[in-house]
Formats: structure tokens, C-alpha cells, sequence
């Protein structure tokens, strides 16, 4: 990351974390995570039908962290409409919600052994 999307990271980090945790109750990036999150399934299983991922029961979490997840994140941010945001926001928006993903998906699966 260059040096903006680091300060961007910083910022955002801090305001995706809010609705994580539920603190953020509207706005545009609550919606953004939840358009993201929402497709995250039928975008897995799109990735199936082409022939670019394998069925299995961890295919959400490996389209996740896959590059096909980027574009996935820049339309869902189109659909809701408004500005137009730059790449630097697409690729920390990426980052954080990925870590979020991966480590919510770990501490499930934790929890189940």
C-alpha cells in the first residue's frame, strides 16, 4: 500500500470496524458491506459455473480472497451510486473487509471444535 491508502486505511479501519461491531446503523459503507457481503455467495458459485473455483464447503472464503473479489467490491460500490470512488478506496475497502471476513470465519470454525 502507498502512503494514502495507508491513511486511508487508517480512517477506514477505524469506521468499517464501527459497523462490524453494529455501532453504525446506516449510511453508505454499512450498505457497501452489505451488498458485498450479501453477493459473496452467488459470486462463489458464478466463479463454479465458469470453471474458475471448485465446489467445496470453504469456496465462499477462497472467492473471498481471490482478485475476482476486487471487481465484485468496485460494482457493489457502482450499484449504490453516488460518487465515484478511487482505486486507493476500492483496494483498502478490499483489505479490510477481507481481514474481517477471514477472521470471523476462523473464530467460527474455532468455536465449532
Amino acid at each position: 500500500m502507498d502512503v494514502g491508502e495507508k491513511k486511508l486505511l487508517k480512517k477506514m479501519g477505524k469506521e468499517m470496524s464501527k459497523v462490524f461491531s453494529g455501532e453504525i446503523t446506516k449510511g453508505i459503507t454499512l450498505q457497501w458491506v452489505q451488498v458485498v457481503f450479501d453477493a459473496i455467495g452467488d459470486k462463489a458459485l458464478e466463479a463454479v459455473e465458469a470453471g474458475r473455483l471448485d465446489y467445496h464447503p470453504d469456496m465462499d472464503f477462497e472467492f473471498v480472497n481471490r482478485p475476482e473479489f476486487v471487481e465484485l467490491v468496485r460494482e457493489s460500490r457502482q450499484k449504490l451510486g453516488g460518487r465515484t470512488v478511487s482505486k486507493q478506496m476500492i483496494t483498502v475497502f478490499t483489505h479490510v473487509f477481507r481481514e474481517w471476513y477471514n477472521h470471523e470465519r476462523d473464530s467460527i470454525l474455532s468455536s465449532r471444535k
